[in-house]
């Protein structure tokens, strides 16, 4: 059983260098010395050189750890890629994930950051993980306005915290200052609290509104959702008196056309 992994692009020399590993492990055995432990960085070398030589690539470095390996490769025309994988010890290739080397990201003048606000279940964490997969250039996502180590209780009752959270979004708007892209949710944090850490960055504020009975459902059984957040946070946002650049309803359109929505919004803030 071979499982692929990670972000795969269907087209040129990445998908040809795939589907001939691939053909290699279902059809002609060519890489059974690769795929069994134990094995060497040279025999694998030597299994994939024929796959990268049909591809028109060059095997430049090639690494061997226990149950992964990873192989550094490159094209006449400068691509270069990293593909890694994994396999269970015994016969099998249990993972593959080929990542293409991006073009060198220059930073944005300012900064930018993307606030996003909703209830919980309305679907901010996947609107910000989808963004950020989709764009070409790195955006740094913070699923909480928290990084580090903090104890469970500091981070429930934030009126207790004083100065933690003051601080946490210091950071993240110094981060976004020096040209980086930020992408982070509103966390139960007043509009006015972010619109003072992140002044002098252009940032765009995006609410996502949800029916209650949809957050209800999606957060049933959800761990780490205790009974009755549906109802407070759905009341909570009614009435936090936020003003949005965009606000969507994540149950009337796909994650993909609200990623599109707030591109495209994006796009006429940066202008």
């Amino acid at each position: 059983m071979v499982s692929t992994y990670g972000r795969l692009v269907a087209s040129g020399a990445e998908r040809m260098i795939l589907e001939g590993i691939l053909n290699a492990l279902r059809e002609e055995r060519a890489l059974d010395r690769y795929v069994t432990l134990p094995f060497s960085p040279e025999e694998a070398a030597s299994s994939l050189g024929p796959i990268a030589a049909a591809a028109g690539v060059e095997i430049r470095w090639f690494g061997v750890n226990g149950p992964r390996a990873d192989a550094e490769i490159v094209s006449g025309d400068g691509r270069e890629w990293r593909v890694v994988f994994t396999n269970d010890g015994v016969s099998s290739l249990t993972g593959l994930w080929v990542f293409e080397r991006p073009a060198p990201f220059r930073g944005v003048e300012g900064g930018v950051a993307i606030v996003v606000d909703g209830a919980v279940g309305a679907g901010k964490s996947t609107l910000m993980a989808r963004f950020a997969e989709a764009e070409d250039t790195p955006w740094v996502v913070f699923d909480e306005v928290n990084f580090g180590h903090i104890s469970t209780n500091h981070l429930i009752w934030i009126e207790t915290c004083g100065p933690l959270y003051k601080g946490f979004l210091a950071g993240i708007a110094a981060l976004a200052a020096e040209g980086n892209q930020v992408l982070l949710p509103s966390s139960g944090l007043s509009q006015t609290m972010l619109l003072d850490a992140f002044e002098g960055v252009r940032t765009l504020y995006v609410g996502l509104e949800c029916p209650l009975a949809v957050l209800t459902e999606r957060n049933r059984g959800r761990e780490g959702r205790w009974g009755g957040l549906s109802e407070r946070s759905y009341v909570e946002f009614a009435a936090n008196g936020w003003r949005y650049d965009l606000l969507l309803d994540s149950n009337a359109f796909s994650p993909d056309t609200l990623v599109a929505e707030v591109r495209a919004t994006l796009a006429s803030i940066l202008q």
